[in-house]
Formats: C-alpha cells, structure tokens, sequence
C-alpha cells in the first residue's frame, strides 16, 4: 500500500514538472529522470506538445496512436527517437529536428499520414527502418551531410514523395528506402554513394537519379 501511494506521488511530481511543457493538464508522464528520459506520456487527447531540451531519449511507442497530436516541438537538447515514438501519429503535419538529434528510430513516425513538411538539421546520424514509410503527404526531403546510416524502407509508400536529396558523405541507400513512391521523379545522390537494386523499386517512371549537392531542394 505504500508502495501504491508513493508511485502516485512521484507520478505527480513528475506531471507538475513536466506541466509547462505539455499543452494538456493533468496528463501523466512516466519519466527516468536521472537519465534524463520521457518513457511514455499518457494522455491520448494531447493536441500540441513541446518536448524541452533536459529529455535527452524519447523511449518506444512514447507517443504512439496518438490520433490527434498536430503540434509537435522538440527543443535542443533532445538527442534519441526510439522505435515507434510518434507512429500513427496521423494529424501531425510538420517537425523540426534539431541539431542535438542524434537518431531517429525505427517506425518512429510510421504511417503520420498527413506529415508534410520535415526538416533536419545537420547532427543527425541514423534514421531507422521504416521510420518515415507511410507519410503520405510527405512531398520533399533534404537529408544533412551528417547523416552516415539509412535503414530499409525508411522512406517507403510515401505516394506523395516527389524529390530527395541523400547526403553526400552516406555509403549506402538500402533496399527499399523509396520503395513505391509513385510520384518520386528527382533524387540527388553523391557518385560515391552505393544505391541497391531495389532502393526505388516501383517508383515514377520517370525517376531520374543524378549526383549533386542538391541545392535547389531547399
């Protein structure tokens, strides 16, 4: 029984800390805090939500299914998405990552099908398998320099993808990374970069993958 109660207190306590970062009150969150992570945030009517800079790891399925997240901010000082983090997240239109972002997992945003606009900063260096797949309203992407792996199929069935442009420094494009954009027509990619067999299988016929820094995709 005590036990009980001071898991409700500590609950609490963490709530009111976290209370000014969270646009929905009495929302419970279940953090680590000696290593400064957000496990998994409770509330399922949360509609806009800044994640402050002291969170450092944002864990598995965090915010997942959360249907009706359209805002979301993550201050620097977050480094880590793991797997799932907001998938299934499907009113979520745009995110900034900033520049402390290390990794981005697996499906951490898989199937946020009205995420249209993303734009990474240069400090990323992993994207996980499937991590943008199904975000189809997702039109163009500019992937930073600093960015060394590319999962498989982290960017599959997006239908509305029409250009990418893939860092120069990155060795290889997975099997399955543009996987059936349909309406994928302009990819840039370095001379140096390796690209599988089936990177943009069943893509737009007219699909023209051509080496450049791909400037003009800004």
């Amino acid at each position: 029984m005590a036990n009980q109660e001071q898991n409700k207190i500590d609950k609490k306590e963490v709530a009111e800390k976290l209370a000014g970062y969270f646009a929905v009150n009495n929302a419970v969150a279940e953090t680590a805090e000696k290593r400064q992570e957000l496990l998994k945030y409770a509330n399922l009517q949360i509609r806009e939500l800044i994640i402050p800079g002291n969170i450092e790891y944002i864990g598995v399925d965090a915010f997942a299914d959360r249907y009706l997240l359209k805002k979301v901010v993550l201050m620097p000082g977050v480094k880590k998405l793991d797997t799932g983090a907001f998938s299934h997240c499907c009113s979520i239109e745009s995110i900034v990552f900033p520049s402390t972002i290390e990794s981005i997992g697996g499906y951490a945003f898989y199937k946020c099908s009205n995420l249209k606009s993303i734009i990474f900063n240069d400090g990323l260096k992993s994207i996980g398998k499937y991590a943008f797949s199904q975000c189809m309203a997702l039109e163009s992407v500019y992937l930073p320099d600093s960015l060394e792996e590319i999962a498989n199929d982290s960017f599959a069935h997006c239908f509305s993808l029409q250009k990418i442009r893939f860092p120069k420094n990155l060795k290889i494009i997975g099997p399955g990374t543009c996987y059936q954009c349909l309406k994928l027509e302009k990819v840039i990619v370095s001379d140096k970069t390796m690209i599988t067999e089936t990177a943009f299988d069943k893509c737009s016929k007219n699909l023209s993958v051509r080496t450049g820094d791909g400037n003009e995709l800004v």
